[in-house]
């Protein structure tokens, strides 16, 4: 598989993620639990790992949210 052939597959993943989890996602959850929804659809998709720290999903909204420097 070329390089941009993975980056493609891994692109998909990610869109097929936002997707997918859009009916998921529900008033009142917090930050983690739609990371959490995030990640596990990233594997269920194929997702074998996640390049920063092992985190696959950045999730900001509302007070949650921090600045990520990296």
């Amino acid at each position: 598989m070329t390089d941009l052939m993975d980056y493609q597959a891994v692109q998909k993943i990610a869109k097929d993620t936002i997707n997918n989890i859009k009916a998921e996602i529900r008033s009142g959850m917090s930050l983690i639990e739609v990371r959490s929804l995030c990640e596990n659809k990233m594997r269920e998709l194929g997702a074998d790992s996640f390049w920063y720290y092992d985190i696959g999903a950045f999730v900001f909204s509302g007070d949650e949210s921090k600045s990520i420097f990296g």
